[in-house]
């Protein structure tokens, strides 16, 4: 059950406390190296480091639990990642950053941040989604029914027709007919009907 009243959401070092129980649940472990053994890692506790800093004695490189995470290198407060993260994960419509900016109470570039490295890390991974998923995403996506744009009766080649205001008006239907020599002549009286009066409904606007 979501608590919002949590520590973990309103105080960094629990929500870091939290993070090593989940990341860690038999003790920390490198993520440079792979180094688990307990007696070749040393946790440091100089003034001058912040808290929940490792070194690893094998490759001797200091690391934390948000290294190779999301929230690694950022300036933003861990309890705000766990927050924003449970959010994001709980909510079923989905959340937009600038109500994450809302909720958070920090600047919508902040939460514009903080929103896509979530979703990234959200991303599905093709490989474990099976034949279904593979297949959907190399399929031809279908054109969307609101861009096939239906054409009037009265005008059935006018989205068709070449543009050319060269072309003097008493000349334009010989230029329409030489553009498309396989008209009967029948279809060619209809589309010099159509032209003539599209070009007297222009004439009268003008």
């Amino acid at each position: 059950m979501f608590n919002l009243t949590s520590e973990i959401y309103h105080d960094a070092d629990k929500a870091r406390e939290h993070l090593e129980a989940i990341h860690w649940p038999h003790g920390p472990f490198c993520p440079h190296c792979g180094n688990a053994n307990p007696e070749r890692i040393t946790k440091m506790q100089g003034k001058s480091t912040r808290p929940g800093v490792y070194k690893c004695n094998e490759c001797r490189l200091p690391f934390t639990v948000t290294v190779g995470t999301v929230f690694e290198r950022s300036k933003i407060g861990l309890h705000k990642w766990v927050l924003a993260s449970h959010l994001y994960a709980s909510s079923k419509k989905g959340m937009s950053a600038h109500q994450l900016h809302r909720m958070l109470g920090v600047t919508y570039k902040t939460a514009w941040f903080m929103a896509h490295r979530i979703r990234e890390a959200m991303k599905e991974d093709v490989k474990s989604s099976g034949r279904l998923a593979a297949k959907a995403r190399l399929s031809k996506p279908t054109k969307p029914i609101s861009d096939q744009r239906t054409r009037s009766r009265s005008a059935p080649f006018a989205a068709s027709l070449p543009i050319r205001p060269s072309v003097p008006s008493w000349r334009w239907s010989s230029a329409v007919a030489k553009s498309v020599p396989s008209m009967s002549s029948a279809l060619r009286r209809r589309l010099f009907v159509t032209c003539w009066s599209a070009m007297q409904i222009a004439n009268r606007r003008s």
